[in-house]
């Protein structure tokens, strides 16, 4: 699947900035060409805009869109309810990129967990691997937060 590479992440004011990824020492940067090409400004190829942002809040594009347009970032999250025996169970999942899995995967809350304290115990679990994202089934969802903006939701 070709998809175009771009990040998203948090400014040192909190807003959302998309763009190319670049990192150097302890800074994180995402540069953005976008707006300057919008505007028509024939320097802008050498004039980015360029957003120091927090390396915690960087989640990279999927390539995926959820049921209502909206694009799927590493690090965004999904409500699901699941019917049971003992009634509707909901459910959140987390949108994480394990390259040991090939790429970008849905984890719920309880994995996701155990995953950013042993990763290997999530990538080897032979009896329930995470999901893998596609289309069809994205289509089917609609993003409700991130880990950034409602860690809350980590805990439901």
């Amino acid at each position: 699947m070709n998809r175009e590479i771009k990040f998203r992440g948090n400014d040192l004011k909190g807003n959302w900035v998309y763009g190319s990824l670049h990192q150097g020492g302890a800074f994180s940067y995402i540069l953005n060409r976008e707006n300057f090409l919008e505007r028509g400004d024939m320097f802008s190829l050498h004039k980015p805009e360029v957003h120091c942002v927090d390396p915690k809040s960087i989640g990279e594009f999927t390539g995926l869109n959820d049921g209502v347009n909206n694009p799927i970032y590493e690090g965004d999250i999904y409500r699901d309810t699941i019917e049971n025996e003992e009634g509707d169970e909901v459910l959140y999942f987390v949108c994480v990129k394990v390259d040991e899995l090939g790429g970008f995967v849905w984890m719920d809350t309880n994995e996701y967990q155990i995953w950013l304290i042993n990763p290997e115990m999530v990538v080897n679990d032979e009896d329930e691997p995470p999901y893998h994202l596609n289309k069809k089934y994205c289509s089917k969802i609609e993003i409700i937060g991130n880990i950034y903006e409602n860690p809350d939701l980590l805990n439901s």
